[in-house]
């Protein structure tokens, strides 16, 4: 898909408006495209209202701005039952909201369902981002999924155009069966001038050879595999060490990382670095490692930012051959892909890259290479395309 190129002054001036559950602070990979959506459309001359919810800060009501984009944060409830949470601040706020296009973003039970049904009722072209199917564990986990598909896929199909992350989720996705025609494909991003510039200094690597994780240790991360892998790096490559950069929020979990740290025979090896940290923390930490693992068991994993990140600098990568991650990382050319739940697997594949420094190397320059397709101004340029494309026609131009 290629990237579109826009005039500074759009020629009708669109009120959008952008709904995700979740937005910086929060951390991961869909609060960092709404982020730099909503920054590109604004400078495109756009006014753009983000309503979302207010998880990364105490929960309350909030009105801010981010440059000219007004951001209305509301609280959110979360249900014991699915992995998602409700927030009727959100609700009301996009019934009393002016629009001229509704984006979306989801999935996430009762937030994006019930605004796809707003947009509509309110006869406005809608946008929805399919960045991950619903999900949640248990023993009601398929009854449940089951039962929300066959609800929300009818909702789904009232959305104008939908976009998907990677073609392999969309096509193994049992929701979007019945939208093929409506799908678009706009991967998530990286701003190759912040990350490449750490790559563009000359940074020897000195032992002891490390493997990173960077992210949220939460189930389907798949850390614990990644953990029960080292004793077998280490039977090969001793002085390897493992750093897992990122917190849990989830008490139960991470009392079973810490514990399955604390009872491996390699635990002197890893280091679990239980803070969040912030973009220049992140470069130096992907810079310094040898190869970045994203050992992930799920389909909630469905792209993996932090993979063409470690890209963008020129480091090897390896990911679960799952829908998503295995878009983005080529087998055997700038990383490998193992089976999900396979700590063999991927010791392995780490050995092939920690004993084989002519490897790492071309990897990692493969890997640099391939991050270019990322870079945010074309990703943030293929959503502009689209909004515009399903705005209403003869707007009228909007004052400042």
């Amino acid at each position: 898909m290629c990237a579109t190129s826009f005039s500074k002054t759009p020629q009708r001036r669109l009120r959008v408006c952008e709904v995700t559950s979740c937005f910086p602070p929060s951390r991961g990979g869909v609060e960092r495209i709404v982020e730099a959506l909503a920054l590109r459309l604004e400078r495109e001359g756009h006014h753009v209202v983000v309503v979302t919810s207010s998880r990364g800060l105490p929960s309350g009501t909030y009105h801010q701005k981010l440059a000219e984009v007004e951001i209305y944060r509301y609280p959110e409830y979360r249900l014991p039952f699915m992995e998602t949470a409700v927030s009727p601040g959100m609700i009301g706020q996009v019934l009393s909201q002016r629009f001229d296009v509704l984006h979306v973003h989801g999935m996430t039970p009762t937030v994006t369902d019930v605004c796809i049904l707003i947009g509509k009722l309110k006869r406005k072209p809608v946008v929805l981002s399919y960045h991950y199917d619903a999900e949640t564990t248990g023993r009601l986990a398929v009854l449940l999924e089951t039962a929300y598909n066959a609800l929300a896929a009818p909702i789904i199909r009232l959305a104008d155009v939908l976009t998907v992350l990677s073609d392999s989720y969309a096509k193994t996705s049992k929701v979007l069966q019945g939208v093929r025609g409506k799908l678009k494909r706009v991967p998530g991003g990286v701003e190759l001038r912040e990350f490449s510039s750490a790559s563009n200094h000359e940074h020897k690597q000195t032992p002891p050879p490390t493997i990173l994780f960077v992210g949220k240790i939460i189930h389907y991360k798949g850390v614990e595999y990644l953990i029960d892998a080292m004793p077998t790096v280490l039977a090969r490559v001793p002085n390897a060490k493992l750093v897992l950069s990122g917190r849990s929020n989830s008490q139960r979990y991470t009392r079973m990382i810490a514990n399955r740290i604390a009872e491996s025979p390699a635990r002197d090896a890893i280091l679990w670095e239980d803070e969040w940290i912030d973009r220049p923390a992140l470069i130096q930490r992907l810079r310094e490692c040898t190869v970045l693992v994203l050992p992930s068991v799920s389909r909630r994993e469905a792209f993996g930012m932090v993979l063409i990140e470690a890209m963008s600098v020129g480091k090897p990568v390896i990911a679960t051959s799952i829908p998503g991650p295995r878009d983005i990382v080529k087998d055997g050319i700038n990383g490998f892909l193992v089976p999900p739940r396979d700590s063999e697997k991927l010791a392995e594949s780490i050995v092939s890259i920690l004993g084989d420094e002519a490897l790492s190397t071309n990897m990692g320059h493969a890997s640099r290479e391939l991050a270019r397709q990322y870079a945010w101004d074309r990703v943030t340029a293929q959503y502009v395309s689209i909004i515009e494309s399903v705005s209403p026609p003869n707007l009228p131009t909007l004052d400042k």
